[in-house]
């Protein structure tokens, strides 16, 4: 077998336990001549998120310390770093922390909204005065909104939240059934107490939805414990209800009345009653989140009225209808509502979400300070401008050919998360900064999403340009470094084929596996079937070469496959079908082999006729409670 061929395993090397001295801030930042850079040989410890990026919500943000340690490898000071696609600003934050100086693009709003908030110095003592206002203004009338009575006292308290529930008519019996009251047999799926029998949610009529339980905080007793829903309190929300088209009048309050795509991906078919993106709240919360927005508006200091809104919309994410409990806001990358639901005071909340982004600004203002100033042009980098964000696709960049020291990025990974729909339950509020006249423009957003009629084939297409312009202005022997995840190998293969059209050039020791945070690899989302924990760091470099045309016969191909996914299943004890393929990359990237339609069928069947795809049970954490999971592995086979 030529050498060449062989992979470079060893530079997988997994990363150590992370020790307190391993920060990565506290690595000195030595000069290097990026000419004679090698790519990094091994992954980092995966950090979890440091206090500005729990600012805000941003979907599927990848560990800041990776960034950082790249920015690290591959950057001197003042240097001009790239990312076509910044999404929730980790590699613009760690560079401006690096005093790089940084450009961020991206096609969604909400992304370069939440870079620029997590990047640009804040005045705490204005912030401070700022919310004493908006407190005096807003907080009583909001909280009485959230009124109860103590069970201990008798005297009035504060609902922190309120449990509710969808009710359903019984398709056998047409009784009404509470399923937060009756016994869940699997999603999706309950018992009915009057006849017995199981129905499925989405075959049976929904009626309305209704409390059963709240947590309240009594200030005059100290009571603070969950309480039963009592007469007065389902009067409360009639209330509510009755008056609410009179409250937003005489008050003049404005909330968005956008109605949702009925194409949206993200829907599930029971969720197709919410019409609107408001409906997504409770109508409490609908007019409390509305009196808190308009006085937030009122605020006169530009900059502050400006990262207020960014608290705002973090609210937003934790006083919907798809709050799965107490602890979590928007829990999943879809327009999903579960059964039971958590109605969460939206003063409180606020309050949290308030005290969280003072946190993020201390450590933002700490480590960037006045080194942010933000540019309006590429030529404003080279005086005293270090950061230019752009909201628009990076399928033509305003950057000189030949400028970019490195391109350091978290490319969308295929259709696992749909941004710009999800984006839009927060944009929909802040049309005016954004100047959009409805939803995202997602024209050329680089996703498979079967609502844009983008498949495999578009997503490549659409990177392959992105690629090609981030090729023309990386300097000559500079780098483009990219984290990638996904168990959909067609998905990963389009990404690599779009890189590789594009001219850039994958060494041998080119990609290398990068652990995940440890605090994430328990849940479901992470551990689901076919899910590859953790990312692949490619680093694809501009140099000239030749592509080269193989000359392996099917016989060659098939040993080489062979010898790698015996080596990786030894490793890993059985592995994913994903996780082989990555390991294949760095020896087809740079030849024809990699831009042939049937190698993703051909290395599967391969695969099938030597190994066993065999069920592995794990236990994974959730909701605090053990649950085994089924999901499937490549084995060897038995002797």
């Amino acid at each position: 077998m030529p050498q060449q061929l062989n992979l470079a395993i060893e530079s997988l090397v997994l990363p150590q336990p992370f020790k307190e001295k391993d920060r990565v801030h506290e690595i000195p930042d030595i000069y290097k001549d990026l000419d004679q850079i090698n790519p990094i040989s091994e992954g980092t410890i995966a950090l979890p998120h440091s206090p500005v990026y729990k600012m805000h919500r941003y979907f599927a943000r990848r560990p800041y310390s990776v960034f950082n340690y790249l920015l690290r490898h591959y950057t001197n000071k003042e240097d001009i770093v790239l990312d076509p696609f910044c999404g929730g600003g980790p590699t613009i934050i760690e560079g401006l922390r690096l005093q790089r100086k940084m450009i961020g693009i991206d096609i969604n709003p909400m992304a370069t909204f939440i870079t620029k908030c997590e990047a640009m110095n804040i005045d705490l003592n204005l912030l401070d005065k700022a919310f004493k206002q908006i407190k005096l203004a807003v907080s009583k009338e909001v909280n009485d909104l959230y009124l109860t009575t103590c069970p201990r006292c008798q005297m009035q308290a504060i609902t922190e939240w309120t449990e509710w529930s969808n009710t359903f008519l019984c398709p056998t019996c047409n009784n009404e059934v509470i399923a937060g009251k009756t016994t869940k047999i699997r999603p999706g799926k309950y018992n009915c107490l009057n006849c017995n029998q199981t129905f499925s949610t989405s075959e049976a009529k929904r009626t309305n939805d209704v409390m059963i339980k709240m947590k309240i905080n009594c200030l005059s007793c100290g009571y603070k414990h969950e309480k039963a829903i009592d007469e007065s309190d389902v009067n409360k929300i009639e209330q509510v209800k009755q008056n609410f088209d009179e409250i937003v009048k005489k008050k003049n309050l404005w909330y968005p009345k956008d109605k949702m795509p009925t194409n949206f991906d993200l829907r599930r078919p029971y969720n197709m009653m919410c019409k609107h993106f408001y409906e997504f709240l409770t109508l409490r919360n609908l007019l409390a989140i509305s009196i808190l927005f308009k006085e937030i508006n009122n605020i006169q200091q530009e900059d502050i009225r400006y990262f207020m809104r960014h608290i705002f919309t973090s609210t937003l994410s934790w006083v919907t209808k798809m709050s799965v409990d107490p602890g979590h806001g928007w829990a999943i990358h879809a327009y999903w509502m579960p059964n039971t639901f958590y109605e969460l005071n939206v003063w409180t909340t606020f309050m949290r979400r308030y005290n969280s982004a003072v946190e993020g600004k201390k450590y933002s203002n700490n480590e960037i300070g006045n080194y942010y100033k933000e540019a309006n042009l590429f030529n404003d980098l080279l005086n005293d401008s270090p950061c230019l964000l752009l909201t628009q696709s990076s399928s033509k960049l305003p950057i000189p050919d030949n400028s970019i020291d490195a391109i350091i990025t978290d490319p969308p990974y295929g259709g696992n998360v749909m941004y710009s729909e999800l984006c839009n339950f927060w944009t929909v509020w802040l049309k005016e900064i954004f100047s959009l006249n409805s939803l995202i423009d997602t024209e050329e957003e680089a996703i498979i999403n079967k609502c844009q009629s983008k498949k495999a084939n578009e997503y490549e297409k659409l990177l392959y340009v992105i690629f090609k312009e981030c090729y023309r202005v990386l300097k000559p022997k500079r780098w483009l470094v990219m984290t990638f995840h996904n168990k959909d190998s067609s998905v990963w293969l389009a990404l690599l084929r779009a890189a590789h059209r594009a001219g850039f050039y994958l060494p041998d020791n080119g990609a290398v596996y990068q652990n995940p945070i440890q605090h994430y690899t328990n849940t479901l989302y992470q551990r689901r079937n076919g899910s590859v924990l953790g990312d692949f760091i490619y680093s694809f470099q501009k140099i000239p070469y030749s592509i080269k045309k193989s000359s392996l016969s099917n016989g060659d191909m098939e040993k080489i496959i062979l010898n790698v996914a015996t080596n990786v299943i030894k490793r890993e004890s059985g592995t994913t079908t994903s996780q082989i393929f990555q390991e294949l990359v760095p020896n087809l990237f740079n030849s024809n082999i990699l831009d042939s339609e049937d190698m993703v069928n051909s290395i599967e069947n391969i695969l099938g006729k030597n190994f066993v795809y065999a069920d592995e049970c794990i236990e994974v954490e959730k909701g605090g409670k053990a649950k085994v999971v089924v999901r499937k592995k490549w084995q060897l086979k038995e002797e």
